[in-house]
């Protein structure tokens, strides 16, 4: 549950899913932009809560404030820097055409902490399945006497997997098709992520 009249620290670029229970119904969001460098703005595209549906533009340092049209339960932002790097893994499997490239959601550092795995389950499996723990991916390979998943369907496992799919995007590598079986993969992480990973903080008001 959401409590009124305190800041919550959200990553850049993600969804702040506040569409849970607040303790009160709330008439105020504040916004806060922690960045320190004079060109770190933030993007906020807020929706029905105003009248335009352009971005607004709060500048490094700044507290932006809006009144909400009624009090709210829940509501859900999205936040838009205007720049940074996402981290990303391109995996180099031995085999052909069952390469994919993993690309972090959450803008910046905070995707350098994602890990994908791919589990060889040495027995029989008939489906891929995927787990999620915290940032960590691991997807158990459909196998008989041998590993049976090609790229294709650990991609198609990852985005049907709720958890997954919120942390990363899926894609075939540069000449792959994605009918190649892959092989097992050692926890890997995602790395290349830069900018802010926490920038934004937000607080509902009653």
């Amino acid at each position: 549950m959401i409590a009124p009249n305190e800041f919550y620290q959200v990553a850049a670029a993600t969804v702040l899913n506040l569409a849970v229970p607040f303790s009160t119904p709330m008439k105020v969001l504040r916004i806060q932009n922690d960045n320190a460098a004079p060109g770190d703005s933030v993007f906020l595209t807020l929706g029905s809560l105003v009248a335009t549906a352009e971005s607004i533009e709060v500048k490094a340092g700044e507290l932006f404030q809006v009144d909400l049209p009624s009090p709210t339960e829940g509501i859900g932002l999205i936040t838009d820097p205007a720049s940074g790097v996402y981290a990303s893994l391109e995996t180099a499997l031995v085999g052909n055409n069952n390469d994919l490239v993993f690309t972090a959601l959450a803008l910046g550092q905070l995707g350098n902490g994602v890990t994908i795995r791919y589990v060889d389950p040495a027995q029989e499996t008939a489906l891929e399945s995927v787990a999620v723990i915290g940032q960590a991916i691991t997807v158990t390979l459909r196998s008989v006497s041998s590993v049976l998943s090609t790229a294709a369907q650990v991609k198609a496992a990852i985005e049907a997997s709720e958890a997954a799919s919120a942390l990363v995007s899926v894609a075939l590598a540069g000449g792959n098709d994605g009918t190649g079986a892959v092989t097992a993969l050692a926890q890997t992480p995602l790395a290349g992520g830069d900018g802010d990973e926490a920038s934004v903080r937000v607080a509902a008001w009653s």
